[in-house]
């Protein structure tokens, strides 16, 4: 296998849709765009780049290898550092002055107010909070390593300040006119507008509009003889947006693992770092079933689960077989965070030795997909972040 990490940066505002149309309508998506790609919008113009001259030549064979043709990412990189999806196990506080911080939601059986579903086994225990600790701020988005190394491990009565702030990448908006399809001229008073994203290192120009550098970071593994090349131009989005991804040396790091957020106990923390496809929508059917996860090999037995919501995905096929758009999906957040106990095969806790090869497990599984299907795993869905958790008393 090949193997090679990227950072791509965009050549002009960048547009990235989902499920919904553009359009006015209540429920669609008003020419905005979403702040990172989801996975299968980067493989899909990955393979298009990289093999459409063997897909032309030999197709049958090229679908068959490209199956072990394997994308980890999409992640964001804030100045040249990983910005991770803030867990959804964490909720807002005041602190000293006008600071941040976190405070941790963790399992309880005596949690109240709580209708969880099943097959979870607890509820969870909001923490009490003084009318001086309440805020209507909102947790950021995206966290770097090292407060991400602290959410990763919720515990009752935790609390987490968040001393740093990442930005969010810039947006941009233009105005367009359409054009008559035959004629090929304006129409007049046919003006709208499209939202994009620009993701780009940093420009020394002085105006202060491009002070941080914003990329997309993802790692490739591929099943072909050829080398990974060093540069590759993409078409992006379903306005064919052009970008640029560069070959980083050294990029192996950005993608390691963080040692002290892995458990020394059964009690296994599961946080979602890219949208995750499973077949029980919120719920993975590994998790329902009681099989061994994907990328671990180990049992897990969910005892309760923080997931703010889904997302969804589509596509256009663009081969004979299936050409034309595609049935959407849910899928659940980046963030959702899942509550989990490690388990032998009979359904009891792990201990002893065990304990030493689960975490060595979930090191390897570091940002690896833990999502249902096979093919949605090669494309990247449900990275995977692991840590530790404290029951409420």
């Amino acid at each position: 296998m090949k193997r090679a990490v990227y950072a791509l940066s965009s050549l002009e505002p960048l547009v990235f849709g989902d499920a919904r149309p553009f359009a006015p309508a209540a429920g669609s998506r008003s020419r905005t765009t979403l702040e990172m790609p989801h996975p299968s919008t980067l493989y899909g113009a990955l393979v298009k780049e990289l093999f459409s001259q063997r897909l032309r030549t030999d197709p049958d064979a090229t679908r068959k290898r490209l199956r072990d043709f394997i994308l980890s990412g999409p992640f964001l990189l804030v100045d040249g550092r990983p910005a991770y999806p803030t867990p959804a196990c964490w909720i807002p506080a005041a602190s000293n002055g006008n600071g941040l911080r976190a405070l941790a939601v963790v399992p309880s059986d005596a949690a109240e107010g709580c209708d969880w579903p099943e097959p979870c086994a607890a509820g969870l225990a909001i923490p009490e909070m003084a009318a001086e600790l309440r805020t209507k701020a909102a947790l950021p988005p995206r966290v770097s390593g090292r407060v991400l190394a602290d959410l990763l491990n919720p515990q009752p009565s935790a609390a987490v300040e968040i001393d740093e702030l990442l930005p969010a990448p810039p947006r941009q908006r233009t105005t367009h006119v359409a054009i008559h399809p035959e004629s090929g001229k304006a129409r007049q008073g046919q003006l709208y507008s499209a939202e994009g994203i620009r993701l780009q290192r940093t420009l020394d120009n002085g105006n202060g509009f491009d002070s941080h550098s914003f990329e997309v970071l993802f790692a490739l593994e591929s099943p072909f003889e050829e080398e990974l090349p060093e540069s590759i131009h993409l078409n992006l989005g379903g306005e064919r947006r052009n970008a640029c991804a560069t070959r980083l040396e050294g990029g192996r790091e950005h993608l390691q693992c963080i040692e002290g957020a892995l458990p020394t106990g059964p009690r296994v923390l599961l946080s979602l770092a890219t949208p995750g496809q499973f077949e029980h929508g919120w719920l993975p059917r590994w998790l329902a079933e009681g099989m061994p996860c994907p990328n671990v090999g180990l049992r897990f037995r969910l005892v309760s689960a923080a997931v703010p919501g889904f997302e969804a995905v589509s596509g256009f096929g663009q081969t004979e077989r299936n050409f034309g758009p595609k049935p959407a999906l849910w899928l659940a957040q980046a963030g959702s965070v899942y509550f989990l106990e490690a388990v032998d095969p009979a359904g009891n806790p792990l201990g002893g030795d065990d304990l030493a090869d689960l975490r060595r497990r979930l090191a390897e599984a570091w940002l690896k997909p833990v999502s249902d299907q096979p093919k949605f795993r090669r494309k990247g869905f449900g990275a995977a972040l692991w840590g530790s958790w404290t029951p409420a008393l």
